[in-house]
């Protein structure tokens, strides 16, 4: 057997053994995460509600990803981790032609609603469209929410705008500046799939094919594998080369690989990259929306529910979380039902 038909096969990736140390390893990322954020917390974060400090969002998310990477490890330990749902084509149809429609009526009247809105509705709407983000999860919406909550986390690394502090830099000077979107987006996505191509294209294929019920891998050519490679190749110089050029730094670049390793890890283990990336982008906006409406609150939390379409969408979000806890108790019911 070729080295790569053996690495590409689908019998090891869809394997009891992957599923339980995609928990236990994503969940001990995630507790390594909180513990270094939350061991770096150097004020009272719960002093002044109305002037939350540039410590109260980042001791907020590093308590909930310690609490639910806690949960994923004990699940993937003690149950072995859980059955991979699969995309089905139809729905993925639905999905697009909804985010293609949606996309079409916020360019028309989006922009002005959004100026409609002061910073309580705004985070409002994040989290809403978070919660539904977690609900469209398909692999487990434990992993998703562990990878959200460790987005949100990363995107609290530099300077805060509003105080001048740094965070979790490490004293690492390029850190200052934060950690850029635009690089964790190239890594997660360009020089990911670039890798697997190089690595494996039967792999590359295969992590794909995984995810969709209806649709089984089709072989890959030998002439077919080169040209992935040589595509491979060309997609991560072209990465490195514009991330370099970003700021004209080598660490730029480290950091797109860096980003790159983990997402190869994403695509085996089935952790959703593109999560991360959406709480690494909303991260400053969530936390500066949710500090300037404390302000005008004067540290009244009741703000973000006393206006209709606030208090609206915070319905929408706890029908969606009920729902989605119904689902996965079932899901579970049901797989336990099962006879061995």
């Amino acid at each position: 057997m070729k080295t790569d038909e053996f690495i590409g096969g689908r019998t090891w990736l869809v394997a009891g053994t992957v599923k339980q140390v995609s928990d236990i390893a994503l969940g001990g990322i995630a507790i390594a995460a909180a513990t270094i954020a939350l061991a770096n917390i150097n004020r009272n974060p719960f002093g002044h509600w109305d002037r939350l400090n540039e410590w109260f969002f980042p001791t907020v998310v590093g308590g909930l990803l310690a609490i639910v990477a806690f949960v994923l490890m004990l699940r993937g330990a003690a149950f072995g981790g859980v059955h991979r749902e699969r995309w089905r084509i139809r729905d993925m149809l639905i999905i697009a032609a909804a985010v293609v429609a949606a996309s079409l009526a916020g360019w028309q009247w989006g922009w002005r609603l959004l100026l409609q809105m002061g910073p309580s509705d705004l985070v409002m709407l994040m989290l809403f469209e978070l919660a539904i983000a977690i609900a469209l999860a398909r692999a487990s919406r434990v992993r998703a929410l562990t990878m959200l909550l460790l987005g949100l986390l990363l995107g609290t690394v530099g300077t805060d705008v509003e105080t001048g502090v740094t965070r979790f830099t490490m004293g690492v000077d390029e850190l200052v500046d934060g950690i850029g979107t635009a690089i964790a987006a190239l890594g997660f996505v360009v020089v990911t799939d670039g890798m697997l191509c190089l690595v494996s294209p039967r792999l590359f294929v295969e992590s794909y094919a995984r995810q969709i019920a209806e649709w089984a891998a089709p072989s890959v050519l030998k002439i077919v594998s080169v040209c992935l490679r040589i595509l491979a190749a060309i997609a991560i110089a072209a990465a490195s080369y514009y991330s370099y050029t970003l700021n004209a730094s080598t660490w730029d670049v480290s950091m797109l690989f860096v980003f790159g390793a983990f997402g190869v890890a994403c695509r085996i283990f089935g952790w959703n990259r593109l999560l991360l990336i959406l709480a690494l982008a909303w991260s400053p906006l969530l936390e500066e929306d949710i500090r300037r409406a404390m302000l005008i609150s004067r540290g009244d939390p009741a703000i973000f529910i006393r206006w209709p379409f606030g208090g609206s969408l915070l319905l929408m979000i706890c029908a969606i979380l009920v729902l989605l806890a119904v689902a996965s108790t079932r899901q579970a019911a049901r797989r336990g039902a099962k006879p061995a």
